[in-house]
């Protein structure tokens, strides 16, 4: 069983130390995104090898060996101070309005002569660096927990609509008080860990994160099937109305 690409995406998810002198892209494509593309032909070449009643064992081995490191317990807000500085919207990297930020973030830091212009310019490629790690980590555990689940030999229910009609009506359900989601210490709603669990329980085209987005009222996503529904006069009554 091959465990090189792991290693080397891992290293790279946990180098806390990491100089930035060069374009934080430049950086991550070299590292990161690198090494995740080699790491999901690894997975699927050492699916082939495994047995099969191993297989959730090599996963979850692998899974929790990403949630361990560094990167992956950045905070999601680490880009915060940046958003209020320069007011721009991260949707529209690399291209943002911001002309000041957008030339910031084209720059590398080793061409800008030392002083706190460098220094600035470093901190904010090195937050950008450890956002978009972050992101890339989850994007190879939510790969790695739909293995996981289409390998599961429990049967699921078979959903028979888009993803983003299950994430709506769940969310919903939820909403009315039908259902119970998993909460994070802050209580707020985990939207990992509840798109895994209702994964968990239907067959249905779609990632653990792109369901994940639809169950959150507050995405772009969730928001635009919500329009339908509406539109389409389609409610659920509080649970507390009908029982």
């Amino acid at each position: 069983m091959e465990k090189i690409a792991q290693n080397k995406f891992c290293k790279a998810l946990n180098n806390k130390d990491l100089n930035i002198n060069d374009n934080f892209k430049n950086i991550l494509d070299a590292t990161i995104i690198k090494y995740s593309k080699l790491l999901e032909i690894e997975i699927n070449s050492n699916l082939i090898s495994i047995e099969k009643d191993k297989r959730i064992y090599y996963y979850n081995t692998l899974s929790n060996k990403l949630k361990n490191t560094y990167s992956f317990n950045i905070p999601d807000n680490v880009l915060d101070k940046w958003k209020i500085s320069y007011e721009f919207d991260l949707k529209e990297y690399p291209n943002f309005s911001n002309e000041e930020f957008s030339r910031i973030i084209r720059k590398s830091p080793q061409f800008i002569v030392e002083g706190v212009e460098r220094e600035l310019v470093k901190k904010i490629h090195k937050d950008f660096y450890w956002y978009f790690a972050k992101r890339a980590a989850l994007k190879m555990l939510d790969m790695i927990e739909d293995i996981i689940i289409d390998n599961s030999e429990r049967p699921l229910l078979n959903w028979c609509s888009n993803v983003s009609h299950l994430g709506f009506i769940i969310a919903k359900l939820t909403q009315e008080g039908y259902i119970n989601a998993p909460l994070r210490t802050n209580g707020e709603i985990n939207f990992s860990e509840f798109s895994r669990q209702v994964k968990g329980s239907f067959q249905v085209d779609g990632t653990v994160g792109s369901l994940s987005k639809y169950l959150n009222f507050e995405s772009d996503k969730a928001q635009e099937t919500c329009r339908v529904f509406e539109k389409n006069e389609i409610s659920i009554p509080h649970s507390k109305i009908v029982s």
